[in-house]
């Protein structure tokens, strides 16, 4: 929690505070037709025969509308960035790598809310899936629907960076050094999300630390199966749990509500917990199964998982050759496109069970990362 500031007119800031309440309030009501556009695209990914042209729109709709929602309140600053980004691509021998096309806007919208969070401009706070200045009065930290597009945009961002920094299949230990920055990047990115002063994020934590473990799991060529989802789910509620800790041992005008809930669980026993557990999944249940949010997030894991298949059959053909002696230009490929698509289908699960508005967070990851893959060639 941060100090109370003076206010120097308080008439003025409770008009500012109306205003942006009541616009905020107007523009909320695109966002039913928001969602059952992005569950079309997701449909549009996921159906095999679906026609070129409608595939590449559906490519650019997705992350254009996530882009609408989540920087409403900066969104000319978002497109100019956006808008240099491409414009650099297109005067670089890049110019032809549809993938660096295809990683525009999710690159741009994770290290957009993650810069957000960490210099506290709360331009997120107040989108129009964020909380209201008068009816939504609970801290926010990221925002929870914010969090599912930027883990999204960070795990395409990441699959990239290592997809760059894979070592040749004759030199294993080519790039190490450079791959450990990178992790050493994802456990930065854990502390901004769950730090008290900064994103204060419980179901963040879990949900990134989650998904950056299976993304190494499967990075290093380990298959993900039930175990791995579990380690991956444990490991998530550790660094949740060493966060709220350290938290609940501030004094109480310094904690977040990590700490406060600490302070709850500590005082109420493990009704309390249970308590909070149960309030969460019945708002989760609601919308993944009675709102229009319920089309992208049931058409976002068949997508995944429908991609995830033809990774996975892809990645045989390319193993096999090179355990013959053939090395292509794919090898470097599989392992990268493998782990996205299990991080993000870990992610998923974890925004389900574990985020304030998950199914919402839930269906953002999900159409940047299966935007992404259908409009980057494997090769």
């Amino acid at each position: 929690m941060t100090a109370v500031k003076s206010i120097d007119d308080p008439v003025t800031h409770v008009q500012e505070l109306r205003t942006g309440a009541l616009t905020q309030r107007h523009g909320q009501q695109v966002l039913p037709y928001c969602a059952i556009l992005l569950g079309l695209c997701l449909l549009a990914f996921a159906y095999p025969k679906t026609p070129s042209a409608i595939r590449n729109g559906a490519t650019y709709l997705a992350p254009a509308v996530i882009a609408g929602l989540i920087t409403a309140p900066s969104m000319p600053l978002f497109f100019v960035m956006t808008g240099v980004f491409l414009a650099v691509l297109n005067i670089s021998p890049a110019k032809k790598n549809s993938e660096l096309q295809a990683l525009a806007i999710p690159w741009i919208i994770g290290a957009y809310i993650l810069i957000d969070t960490l210099i506290h401009r709360n331009v997120v706070g107040n989108n129009l899936l964020g909380y209201s200045p008068i009816e939504g009065a609970r801290y926010y930290g990221i925002g929870n629907e914010a969090m599912g597009a930027m883990a999204g945009g960070l795990l395409v961002t990441i699959s990239h960076l290592w997809t760059t920094l894979q070592p040749h299949p004759h030199h294993p230990r080519e790039g190490r050094s450079k791959r450990i920055a990178v992790i050493v990047g994802m456990l930065a990115v854990i502390v901004i999300v769950g730090a008290p002063s900064m994103g204060a994020k419980a179901g963040g934590v879990i949900v990134l630390t989650g998904a950056f473990a299976t993304f190494l799991m499967t990075g290093y060529g380990r298959r993900l199966g039930l175990g791995g989802i579990l380690i991956a789910t444990l490991l998530g509620l550790i660094a949740l749990t060493s966060m709220a800790l350290l938290d609940g041992a501030r004094s109480s005008t310094s904690q977040s509500h990590l700490g406060a809930a600490v302070s709850l669980i500590r005082h109420g026993g493990i009704e309390q917990a249970l308590d909070i557990v149960g309030r969460k999944m019945a708002v989760e249940l609601k919308l993944a199964t009675h709102s229009t949010w319920a089309l992208p997030v049931w058409a976002g894991l068949a997508c995944i998982l429908l991609q995830r298949r033809t990774a996975s059959t892809w990645k045989s053909k390319v193993d096999a050759l090179v355990n013959s002696g053939a090395v292509t230009a794919d090898a470097v490929k599989t392992r990268p496109r493998m782990a996205l698509l299990d991080s993000t289908l870990v992610a998923a699960l974890l925004m389900l069970l574990f985020n304030d508005a998950g199914a919402v967070a839930c269906a953002l990851c999900l159409s940047i990362v299966c935007g992404y893959i259908a409009a980057s060639p494997r090769s």
